[in-house]
């Protein structure tokens, strides 16, 4: 394009250079004969037309120099960009031609690294299938152990229940035997009890009897309830009565009986002894009736 530009810059200044020069010889060859010249005549100027071409003839042979100078410029450019490109091309053919090579390796690499890959793989199933084939071998093994661990089990659980079982019975046997056993110690305790009872309850009646002073005018049908508290050893702690006769003298002089026959007899086994801690006693003056109930 930028040598298309010069070639036609070039010629449009010849064309011009020719043109001016033909239109000077045009006008020279066709100018009118003048008169002479006189001493008011202007003088010609044809000097000045030619010092006027000359200096355009210059120009532009100038313009010519310029332009073949920025031609020759533009062509070493060219070449030094065509040059450029050139070692690029061949930079990036070399290039090019490494990546292939890489590519080519890489492509190898792949191949050998896919080869052994498989290999390996192949390697891992193998050893899987023989992983599972023993899995299950031992699975196998451990449901036999297991079945026969079960069945060993549940002959040691029924063996467990019969001997349960029979110890079972053998303790309700030993349970009813003692109760019945426990049972007849009770009852020839409580009858050791009761024994005892009213034979200290008999006693004690004896005792406080023989220590009552009735009084004369006392009405012997009359009666009255006494709350005796006894220590340990017999001695009447306190004596209070519960139900008057309505003679407070009868009542008076059967508390005084009490104190007076103090210490009363009391028997020695503390069970026993227990139930005589607080007795309650009704007498009348002509008899000490109705058994003393323990508290």
């Amino acid at each position: 394009m930028r040598a298309m530009s010069f070639k036609t810059a070039l010629i449009y200044a010849v064309l011009l250079h020719v043109a001016m020069l033909s239109f000077l010889l045009i006008e020279l060859r066709h100018k009118p004969s003048v008169p002479p010249p006189s001493a008011h005549v202007t003088p010609k100027k044809q000097p000045n037309i030619i010092k006027a071409v000359s200096i355009n003839q210059q120009q532009i042979e100038h313009e010519v120099a310029k332009l073949k100078q920025q031609q020759r410029l533009q062509q070493s450019r060219k070449q030094q960009q065509i040059a450029k490109m050139q070692q690029q091309a061949a930079a990036a053919k070399r290039q090019q031609q490494r990546a292939k090579q890489q590519l080519a390796k890489l492509k190898k690499e792949q191949a050998l690294t896919a080869k052994r890959e498989k290999q390996r793989v192949e390697k891992l199933k193998h050893q899987q299938q023989r992983e599972r084939a023993k899995l299950a071998k031992l699975k196998k093994q451990r449901l036999a152990q297991a079945a026969k661990l079960k069945a060993a089990q549940k002959k040691k659980l029924a063996e467990a229940k019969r001997k349960k079982a029979l110890q079972a019975k053998a303790e309700r046997l030993l349970q009813q035997q003692l109760a019945r056993d426990q049972q007849q110690l009770n009852a020839a305790k409580q009858k050791q009890i009761n024994s005892q009872v009213l034979r200290y309850t008999a006693l004690i009646r004896q005792t406080i009897s023989e220590n009552w002073n009735v009084p004369d005018t006392a009405n012997h049908h009359l009666s009255c309830v006494l709350l005796i508290r006894l220590s340990s050893n017999g001695n009447v702690l306190s004596v209070r009565l519960v139900k008057g006769s309505g003679d407070p003298i009868l009542d008076r002089s059967a508390e005084a009986a009490v104190y007076k026959a103090s210490p009363l007899p009391v028997p020695s086994n503390r069970e026993v002894m227990a139930m005589f801690k607080e007795i309650r006693l009704t007498v009348k003056p002509e008899t000490l009736s109705n058994i003393p109930l323990p508290l």
